[in-house]
This record gives structure tokens, sequence and C-alpha cells, in this order.
């Protein structure tokens, strides 16, 4: 099954035994089948009992093997193949061929499988076209939808990003001033008019979608009633008060001896399009003194939250590095950044990338620990990623305390 597509009529015919097995006959009579087939092969998890769709299975199966022809490539199958059927291309974009063996026409049934659950993750980007690959972050359908602007369709991603440094050229991103930039800055309008506008545009995206899947398509009464609803019943749900069970110790702890603490945050000012990073180093005393220093620092990227701290962890890394630490406890209050670094197999693949390359320059330490720290336990790096809020690259103190947290440092002092 991993290697043949098997004929439809032979899986229908399997499937007819399995039935008549799992439901029993009398007298070469058939007994009443309780269930319908579809849902006996629904998961178990989604209420059904986990019966294997022979068809699906078969080519889950088939297109495993084009996935491993796509990743793989320096096997000899792979060697084989691409000489045969696709010399200058990749699995992904190979054609069926002139009368091909049915090992080979069996694999290529899997294709669309494979092109339709793949998208690209961001190296250098020469091999990723703007307009066409799917290559996005974001969970919708991954790819650039809007349409072409100055840069031609056969554009590469490359052309997006700064080669000495790495980063993404800003001045060549087009940014786009929607709407409901408009009604916020030009019209002012209030927040009630706002939340209705934002609401609504995302029940047409979402009738939009359901139609696409053979839904009827809602009239504009019945969205506009839709929005109405979704904002009350989210009103309602603000006003019941969570209940919140405090830690029984959200401090921050000093490490011991020889060790040096490093406390890692990230601000995102939307505004600006840019975030801010904060760096501190401490010793086992708890002191911003001695080789220990601090940093604070904003970045001209439009990063969502979760990214900004997998960045600002990056650059935590490197400012270690720079000033020459060897024994180190990175400490974020990000539970999900903690984990990835811990295990890169959890890491999202939306930063992929920036934890492969920590995890590399945490190499160079002598010893290393990444934790989880509440954000209270976290205020010295928080401060420090909003100071950068009012400067234009970075500050870096040595051997001396910032001005802006020797409130903070002088209270955790006391509390250890």
């Amino acid at each position: 099954m991993s290697v043949f597509k098997l004929p439809n009529t032979l899986c229908d015919e399997m499937i007819s035994l399995v039935r008549s097995f799992w439901w029993g006959q009398t007298n070469g009579r058939n007994k009443m089948a309780w269930l319908s087939w579809d849902k006996v092969c629904v998961p178990k998890s989604n209420g059904g009992l986990g019966f294997r769709n022979l068809k699906a299975f078969n080519l889950a199966l088939l297109a495993k093997q084009g996935w491993r022809l796509q990743t793989n490539t320096h096997s000899l199958v792979h060697r084989v193949l691409k000489a045969r059927y696709f010399p200058n291309t990749d699995f992904l974009h190979a054609e069926l061929g002139s009368k091909p063996p049915f090992a080979w026409r069996s694999i290529m049934v899997a294709q669309e499988v494979v092109k339709a659950g793949s998208r690209w993750q961001v190296g250098n980007g020469s091999s990723i076209q703007i307009w066409l690959d799917k290559w996005l972050p974001t969970h919708s359908i991954f790819r650039v939808i809007s349409p072409t602007g100055t840069l031609p369709q056969d554009s590469r991603v490359c052309t997006l990003i700064d080669e000495e440094t790495g980063e993404w050229k800003a001045d060549m991103i087009r940014e786009f001033v929607d709407f409901i930039w408009h009604l916020i800055f030009i019209q002012h309008v209030g927040k009630e008019l706002l939340e209705l506008v934002v609401t609504i545009a995302w029940c047409m995206w979402y009738t939009r979608n359901k139609a696409c899947h053979g839904t009827t398509r809602q009239s504009s009464q019945e969205i506009i009633f839709k929005a109405r609803s979704m904002i009350k019943s989210y009103q309602l749900a603000r006003l019941e008060k969570p209940h919140h069970k405090e830690p029984a110790d959200i401090r921050w702890i000093p490490s011991d001896f020889p060790w040096y603490k490093i406390n890692i945050d990230a601000a995102v000012f939307t505004v600006s399009k840019s975030v801010g990073i904060g760096v501190v180093v401490r010793d086992h005393e708890g002191l911003v003194v001695g080789l220990v220093a601090a940093l604070s620092k904003r970045m001209p990227l439009p990063l969502g939250p979760f990214d900004a701290e997998a960045k600002a962890m990056h650059e935590a890394v490197t400012f270690a590095k720079d000033i020459g630490l060897q024994d180190v406890i990175f400490e974020t209050d990000s539970a999900i950044l903690s984990t990835a670094l811990n295990d890169i197999s959890t890491a999202p693949t939306s930063i992929d990338n920036v934890i492969q390359d920590t995890h590399h320059s945490l190499q160079a330490f002598r010893r290393t620990q990444i934790q989880h720290v509440k954000r209270i336990g976290n205020k010295l790096a928080h401060t420090l990623a909003h100071h950068a809020k009012g400067i234009d690259d970075y500050v870096t103190w040595i051997e001396e305390t910032p001005p802006c947290i020797e409130p903070i440092v002088f209270q955790d002092a006391l509390s250890v």
C-alpha cells in the first residue's frame, strides 16, 4: 500500500469483507449495519470507531513516499527517480511522463496531497516565489493574496532579504493602508462602531469561505445579525470574572556561583512597526555589576509578540557571547519559547529558523540552561524592553546599572 495505488474495486471488496465480518451474517444474509461505514472510519477521538478508510490510508502512505522524495534528496531512490522523471525540478513540480511504470504512476497520484500540505520555510529565499508559493507564517492559506505590486510575477523572496544582515528589507515590503486605519486615524470613529466594522468584515470572510465549500452564502442582514450576536456574546463573556490561582513563588531568584542569570523580554510597538528587546545579566548576588551588563535595543521589525520573544532570546545569546560569559541561565517569561529551546522538535514552524540559530549559538558556551519565569519575576527585562521605544538603535550598560531599572534592582535584591 505504501508503493502502489490499490484499485478502487479492490478497496471496495476488502471493505465489504471487513463489514461482513464486523456486522456478521446469518444463513448468507447480512445483518443490519447499525452505523454507516463513513462514521465507523471516524477517529475514536472524534466519536467514531477508528477503522481505516483504505482508500485514504493508501493515499496517505503514497504521499509519505512523495514527501521523502521531496525532502530526502540524498537517498538512492530519489537520485534514480529524479534522473528518470524530474531531472530539472523537484517532486512537487514533476510530471507523469509518457508510459510511466505503475510504481511511479502510483506515487504521482499523491502529488496533490503533498502539495496541499506543504509550505516553505524561509532560509535565504532564493528558491521561493513571492506570489506563487506558500511561505507566509499565517495559518490561512500561507500565500500572498494581495495583487502583484512593483515586483515581477516571478520574483523570489531573496529580493526582500538583505544578504549581509539576513534581515527583511523593510523599504521593499509594501505596506497597505486599509479601511480600518482610515477609520481610526482619519474618521476617529468610536469603539462600538469600530468593533462592529471589524466583526462584520470577519463574518463576511467566514461566510465566503463556507460558500467555497458548498454552504449557502448568507445575506447581508444575516451577516450583520451574526456580527452583533458575536459582539454581545463577547461582551457578556468579559463580564465573568476569571478565577486566578496565584503561584507559590513568583520572585526573581538569583543563580548559584559561578552561574550568571540573563533575563530576556520583548515589547511590540505596533504604531512604529518595531520591537523592543530588554536583556539583563546578573551574578549570583543579584547585582548588575562587575562583568555583568544590560541591553536595551529597538529593531524595526513588524513582528508579533511570540516572534519578538524568539528574536529577543537570539539577541540575548549573542550579547552574552560578546561579553564573554560561559555558565549562563537564560530566563524568559514565554513558556512556549523555553520549551522549544529545551526541545527544538516542539518549536513552532513560524520561528523554527530562529530557534535553530539560537540553539546552535548556545553550543559556544560551557554550560547553559533555559528556564521559564513568571512575568512579575522578569520586571527588569520587561522595563528595558519598553525603554527601547525611545532609542534609535541600542544602548548597553557595562559595569553599571541602567537608571531606569535601579529601583527594581534594589527591590529584587531585598527580596532575595
